[in-house]
């Protein structure tokens, strides 16, 4: 998973889906944990060259995949905040990491609108 400068966050895992919705249950899950809406989410999977998937099968897929998703977003938003107050283009660049906080999905400023 990863984040592209535009806010859209990719999502790739090699999982099948055979109709019972992973693509829908995996882009509501990363939204939910990036703060994001569904709309800037990019959610791609059954390709062999993408993060390895279980087996297709219907709960378990949303049980495997879906906690993947999850521990996925939640290291994006951790590692985030640390590269982008080093990156020197970054508009929190030289901010405390105690100074900037995640808002509807975007790294700003602590109290900053």
């Amino acid at each position: 998973m990863r984040r592209l400068p535009n806010g859209i966050a990719e999502v790739k895992v090699a999982a099948s889906d055979v109709g019972p919705g992973t693509y829908t249950s995996m882009t509501q899950v990363a939204a939910d944990f990036l703060g994001l809406d569904v709309e800037q989410i990019r959610f791609s999977l059954g390709r062999s060259d993408f993060p390895p998937a279980p087996p297709h099968g219907s709960s378990q897929t949303m049980a495997s995949v879906g906690s993947a998703v999850r521990a996925a977003c939640i290291a994006v938003l951790e590692r985030t905040p640390k590269r982008a107050v080093r990156g020197q283009r970054s508009p929190v660049f030289g901010v405390p990491l105690d100074g900037v906080e995640w808002n509807h999905g975007r790294l700003r400023r602590r109290g900053d609108t």
